[in-house]
């Protein structure tokens, strides 16, 4: 995503499909985002992240005591976390070098109830009980969903 379009989107929301590793050190986190200065086609991006434990239902945990990297102050983010963007501004004048503040949601945030409640609507309004236990429980790619379909065949000759 360019930083541009990500200006765009303040306010918006922002999702990682993956674990997210962060740190609570701001110089361990800008030297991160500043690896990549050598390439002039790349740009950092330092989040800064808020959180609330007693708003979010967002799985996420200090992990510095287990973690490989000693001294990094680690706090690991479950996958498919969701964040608020405010904020985006450059660091000290370098336009290669942003900051996005985000702020993690609650399952009570209204913007994420009605994207969820439409996407729902929109995939399984469709599908009956079983059929949507089936999709939402094995990947397309499972071995069962074969068996399922087969079974699925006879069920409805039989009837």
């Amino acid at each position: 995503m360019d930083v541009n379009e990500l200006v765009k989107t303040t306010g918006g929301l922002l999702s990682f499909n993956n674990f997210l590793s962060t740190s609570v050190d701001r110089e361990v986190s800008l030297a991160f985002a500043e690896s990549n200065h050598s390439d002039p086609h790349l740009i950092g991006v330092l989040f800064e992240i808020t959180s609330n434990p007693s708003t979010s239902t967002t799985v996420f945990a200090q992990i510095h005591d287990v973690s490989y990297f000693e001294g990094e102050k680690e706090i690991l983010f479950s996958m498919n976390s969701i964040f608020r963007i405010g904020s985006i501004k450059e660091i000290d004048g370098n336009n290669r070098l942003w900051q996005v503040d985000l702020t993690l949601t609650s399952e009570n945030d209204p913007e994420l109830l009605a994207l969820t409640e439409g996407m729902r609507q929109e995939i399984y309004s469709h599908i009956d009980g079983w059929n949507r236990l089936a999709e939402t429980s094995l990947s397309s790619n499972h071995p069962y969903v074969q068996l399922y379909g087969d079974n699925l065949q006879r069920v409805k000759k039989k009837v």
